[in-house]
Order: structure tokens, then sequence, then C-alpha cells
């Protein structure tokens, strides 16, 4: 079926939050969850064959509230940035396997 990733981290190396992924060949959705409010996000999009991973960020209301963008840069841990949706703000983005 579908490859679960999670991933722990930080944004901008103080925001934490951890973000667990189910992988559809190359269609990928699942939730991000701030450390500080603990609520967690719905967040969708796609992850290629060159390990590039772009996922949208929808809070309760269906708002687009964020974009993440990075790549896998080994095996498996994220490095990229959240960028607000309007292009405003961006801050580097960096998970790591929430290890088993």
């Amino acid at each position: 079926d579908g490859d679960s990733l999670e991933f722990r981290g930080a944004l901008d190396g103080r925001i934490t939050i951890q973000m667990t992924l189910q992988r559809n060949e190359n269609s990928v959705d699942g939730t991000v969850t701030y450390t500080k409010y603990g609520v967690p996000i719905s967040v969708r999009g796609s992850l290629d064959d060159s390990g590039s991973i772009e996922l949208n960020e929808y809070d309760g209301k269906g708002t687009h509230t964020g974009r993440y963008s990075g790549r896998f840069v080994t095996s498996c841990g994220v490095e990229g940035s959240w960028i607000k949706p309007d292009g405003s703000k961006s801050l580097p983005l960096a998970l790591t396997p929430a290890g088993n």
C-alpha cells in the first residue's frame, strides 16, 4: 500500500514540530503537530522519485496556512523551508526520523 513516515524536527531551529506522513506512490498526506500548540494540522502534497517533497498545510477551517518545500538529504532526513502562502516569510526546516 503506502509507506508511513514519521519525523521530528524544528522550523527556524526553535519551533518544534512532529510530522506524520502516509506516502502512496508520489502523493503524500498527513499531519504536522506544532509542539507549542499540540493541534495536528493537515498537510498534503507530493514526494517525487528524486526525493523532492512539497507539502501544503491547511488549518482546521481548510485555510492554506503554509507550504513545506524540501528534499530528502539522506535516506530519511528532510531539509528545506516552510513558506507562508503569500511568500512573505520563510523559515528553515530540518527534520529527522522519529526513531523507532
